[in-house]
């Protein structure tokens, strides 16, 4: 896992797997979200733009026709869905 400190000084806990939720985008957009943020902190030029495409195909898609893009390989879905106990 990676820390990061901004310059405030608070602490960013970054997992060692990417977060990928593109292919939950009909969903969510059901659920009422309307704005969607890609976190590049940790990204070159390249990875950012490709996360940044993936993201606006994935809501373009879901507000056309109500599909959804595929899940990245290698990817995790984080606790969005996980039961809190």
């Amino acid at each position: 896992m990676t820390v990061i400190t901004d310059v405030t000084g608070r602490s960013h806990l970054y997992n060692a797997v990417s977060l990928d939720i593109a292919h939950l985008a009909p969903e969510l957009i059901q659920a009422g979200v309307s704005a969607f943020m890609v976190d590049t902190t940790l990204m070159n030029v390249s990875e950012t733009t490709k996360r940044v495409q993936r993201a606006v195909r994935a809501r373009n898609i879901a507000l056309k026709s109500g599909d959804k893009v595929s899940k990245a390989e290698g990817a995790t879905s984080g606790h969005l869905f996980r039961g809190v106990s």
